[in-house]
């Protein structure tokens, strides 16, 4: 559910209409929020992981060193020699 739908509304939504499709009492309020919310997140961690996944090692490094440059900020003249290449 939660790799298709990240609003936390229409995940809810969903998650109440499966559990009483099943007949299944739902959970306080309080516990379907952790629920979502630790669903979401793992959502999350999987979708970035596969795209991740798919980074070359080539590029992950030379986008690796483009943050590190940029989080320096008193190195500007190697921020503009990169952006110029």
């Amino acid at each position: 559910m939660c790799e298709k739908e990240r609003q936390v509304d229409q995940v809810r939504e969903e998650m109440l209409a499966h559990l009483k499709r099943e007949q299944i009492e739902p959970p306080a309020r309080d516990r379907i929020r952790r629920i979502i919310g630790t669903a979401l997140r793992q959502a999350e961690q999987a979708l970035t992981s596969r795209i991740a996944s798919r980074v070359p090692a080539e590029a992950a490094a030379r986008m690796l060193a483009l943050i590190a440059r940029a989080a320096d900020p008193g190195d500007t003249a190697n921020l503009r020699e990169s952006a110029a290449t």
